[in-house]
């Protein structure tokens, strides 16, 4: 599907992507601010840069397992997105995929993720749950920041990087439990990495960046 195939078609409601559709082009449906349902058929490779963003009326997407790359923000502006299923089959969620959409309640990721760029859940208010699987070995820069409603979130054991700012300006404070059952409590509003009352340090085999936080927009 080329690029900005059906931008801004504000009158569309929904569509059926055929399995015969290996690509969502940039920005192929971006600023369709009617469409509420999308139906994306298995032989789906790829959803580039843009593909759904600002669709404001849309609920609920299911990512089928043959899609590798969901792109920089494929789904920014998504305000009213509350549900996501990603499959298995999925490997990197690239930067700001899904910012600002507020309305996301959770984010459950797949083994085959390897990597959660930069600004991916950046500003989703309303996220509480995230799952992340055995598989994943990378969290960048904002990841998760401003998602106000995170409490706690479990490490996989083969993640080798985190951002210090990966769960920056979250409300309170965010209990991290690595595999090995050691736990932080991370200050979010301090930007880096705190251990509670000294229990522990951070495991030597994880590296985690000195990066600062700067207005993504």
């Amino acid at each position: 599907m080329i690029s900005r195939a059906f931008f801004k078609c504000t009158s569309l409601e929904g569509i059926v992507i055929p399995s015969t559709v290996k690509v969502i082009g940039k920005q192929a449906f971006g600023y369709c601010t009617m469409l509420r349902w999308v139906e994306l058929c298995k032989g789906l490779e790829r959803i580039d840069p843009g593909a759904f963003s600002e669709c404001t009326w849309l609920e609920g997407i299911v990512i089928p397992s043959t899609i590798k790359v969901i792109g920089q923000r494929a789904f920014d502006g998504c305000t009213i997105l509350r549900d996501i299923k990603l499959c298995e089959g999925l490997e990197h969620i690239d930067p700001w995929a899904f910012y600002n959409c507020t309305s996301l309640e959770g984010i459950i990721v797949p083994s085959n993720l390897k990597g959660i760029g930069e600004g991916a859940c950046f500003g989703c208010t309303r996220n509480s749950l995230v799952e992340l699987r055995e598989g994943l070995e990378e969290i960048h820069e904002r990841a998760f920041s401003l998602c106000k409603s995170i409490q706690q979130i479990s490490i996989p054991s083969m993640v080798k990087y985190i951002a210090t700012d990966a769960f920056d300006f979250c409300d309170g404070s965010v209990e991290i439990i690595f595999s090995s059952g050691v736990k932080f409590l991370l200050e979010v509003s301090l930007r880096e990495w705190l251990v509670a009352d000294g229990i522990c340090k951070l495991p030597e085999k994880y590296h985690v960046s000195s990066a600062q936080y700067s207005n993504p927009l």
